[in-house]
């Protein structure tokens, strides 16, 4: 067990005298500027005060503004993590702004091949590992407590590269989606275009192709199963040709994570129906 390490235990009682420091630097950070005006370098700046006063890494392992990514984090000239930063406040609860900074750093990270993502707004920290072409939760915390996080270890210089196979993802159980009443929502299921796993053109609904969320970013599992067959066996003859072939693995990897994500996966459910098994198997190949 990592909790058993020397390196862990070391770093707990490191980083838990450093935290009191963060904190009131971070709200000195944070009063410099109107609420109004404050930008992502308020967020970056917090950042680097909590990845090198408090996690551990030095400043010369912190690069910014690399291939478009706004920190990454490397250790033995190894890149260890991509981090995208948000003015403060951007995403908290809002899942919206949350998945949209997700795709972001998965895209840059996937670009320089590292495994390892993470956003914040200077409130919130999270963290993911790219696995399977999906993401699996590393840690999601609040930067505005005055008790320690220890989950910041899994963070830091001799945590981040160790996979993390204990960890009860919190996303999907503080995170929603802000409903905005200007959405453009389609005729039939009275659903804005995130809610769709295919969309061709985000202004025009007759694009959008196979419900599977609900108006607040929860999974719709009424919808979900029936969203999967369409793509795996053409359920009840639905017809799918408007979904560019090239289109069917990130399609049916988006319906993968709202699976996991709504707890229907073999791995998660022992009695889980065929549909989710197959689901689970051919993602497995992608």
């Amino acid at each position: 067990m990592v909790y058993e390490l020397a390196t862990y235990q070391k770093f707990i009682v490191e980083a838990q005298s450093k935290w009191p420091n963060f904190v009131e630097q971070r709200k000195v950070r944070l009063s410099k500027m109107e609420t109004s005006s404050l930008s992502e370098k308020v967020s970056e700046n917090i950042l680097e005060d909590l990845f090198n006063l408090v996690v551990g890494w030095e400043l010369d392992h912190i690069d910014y503004q690399v291939e478009y990514a706004d920190m990454v984090l490397k250790h033995t000239g190894i890149k260890r993590a991509v981090i995208e930063t948000k003015r403060p406040g951007l995403l908290s609860w809002n899942r919206t702004e949350i998945e949209k900074a997700l795709a972001q750093a998965k895209r840059y990270a996937d670009q320089q091949h590292v495994k390892t993502i993470a956003i914040s707004d200077g409130f919130t920290l999270y963290a993911a590992d790219i696995l399977n072409g999906g993401l699996q939760e590393r840690l999601y915390i609040s930067l505005d407590i005055e008790q320690f996080p220890e989950d910041l270890w899994w963070l830091s210089p001799h945590g981040v590269y160790r996979a993390r196979d204990d960890y009860e993802p919190q996303l999907n159980k503080a995170a929603t989606v802000e409903v905005n009443e200007n959405d453009l929502l389609h005729p039939k299921y009275k659903v804005p275009a995130r809610c769709f796993a295919y969309v061709e053109h985000h202004g025009n609904p007759k694009t959008w192709k196979l419900p599977y969320l609900l108006a607040n970013g929860s999974v719709d599992t009424k919808r979900l199963s029936g969203a999967i067959r369409c793509i795996i066996s053409n359920y009840r003859g639905a017809n799918v040709k408007d979904i560019p072939e090239s289109a069917i693995p990130s399609v049916l990897k988006r319906l993968h994570e709202a699976a996991e994500r709504a707890g229907k996966l073999p791995h998660q459910n022992v009695k889980a129906p065929d549909t989710y098994k197959q689901l689970a198997e051919i993602v497995n190949h992608l």
